[in-house]
Order: C-alpha cells, then sequence, then structure tokens
C-alpha cells in the first residue's frame, strides 16, 4: 500500500470573470480610435487596446479589444456599434487572475517614491514605482525620466 500526500498552498489571489469584446476595423481613422479608447475608459472599460491585423485582400486593419465588467458586456456592445465603424462585435467571457496588491512608499536620493506591490499567495513578487512620482521627480531635477527609473529600481533591488 501506498499512501500519497500531496501539500499545497490555496491561491489567494483575485479571479474572476471578465467580458472580452472584439472587432475588427478597416475604415476608421486612427484619431477617431484614439478618442473611443478614451470614452471607452472613461465609460467604465477595465481595458482597450488595438492590435494591427491584415484582413482579406491583404487590406490592414485594426481588431479592436474591449475588456469590461461582465455587467456591462451589453453597454459595451451597444457602445462599439454605435461609436465605431464596426458593423459587428465578438464577445467571450474569460477568467482572469490578479495578483494582491499593495503600496508602500521608499525614501531615494530624489525623494519618496510610492512602489506598487504584486503579492503571491503572501509573497511580495513584483515590485513597481508609480510612474506619475517618477514623472514628478523627472520635472522637478530636469534629469531623464529613464534615468530616475533605472535608480528607482535599483534601489528597490537592493531592498531584497
Amino acid at each position: 500500500n501506498v499512501l500519497r500526500i500531496i501539500q499545497f498552498e490555496e491561491n489567494r489571489n483575485t479571479q474572476d470573470y471578465v467580458q472580452v469584446l472584439e472587432t475588427q476595423l478597416d475604415d476608421m481613422p486612427a484619431e477617431m480610435l484614439g478618442h473611443f479608447i478614451e470614452d471607452a475608459l472613461s465609460q467604465g472599460a477595465l481595458d482597450v487596446y488595438y492590435t494591427p491585423i491584415t484582413m482579406k485582400k491583404s487590406r490592414p486593419a485594426v481588431q479592436l479589444s474591449v475588456i469590461c465588467p461582465l455587467s456591462k458586456a451589453s453597454f459595451f456592445e451597444n457602445y462599439i456599434l454605435r461609436h465605431t465603424s464596426s458593423l459587428g462585435v465578438r464577445s467571450y467571457s474569460v477568467r482572469r487572475t490578479i495578483l494582491d496588491r499593495d503600496f508602500t512608499t521608499i525614501n531615494t536620493d530624489y525623494g519618496k517614491v510610492s512602489i506598487k506591490l504584486g503579492i503571491l499567495n503572501g509573497e511580495v513578487i513584483k515590485a513597481k514605482p508609480e510612474f506619475s512620482d517618477l514623472q514628478a521627480i523627472a520635472d522637478r531635477t530636469q534629469l531623464p525620466l529613464q534615468q530616475i527609473y533605472y535608480h528607482v529600481m535599483s534601489q528597490i533591488d537592493n531592498l531584497n
């Protein structure tokens, strides 16, 4: 007889379902597409992006994707149809896993910077400085944003 014991840790991260809405556009000006993205985000979309694609007859186009809460899927289907050149929308639900998040502040050579932490099963696995803090430091010091970013990241790495 063999007794096999498997030990596992419960995944305490957030899991939920969201709706993904997609449409392909080959006749919508880029400026209007940019406006749509800003508006959809302000209406409650979780994310909006487009991907360059090639359609039949080698036509260049974009695939517009809107990710939204399940409860807003119908709203965004109508929103896409009304505010883009689309004649149809594909829609499907997907499960997503989101890391638990926390914030901390560190003192750097340039001042305080907020750090967003990504936590998996109680362990910090990601740490990222808040972009707006880095941008404010770069504006104040007139140093390149990239220099500020790498300096702060090295200080984060030294904390580990």
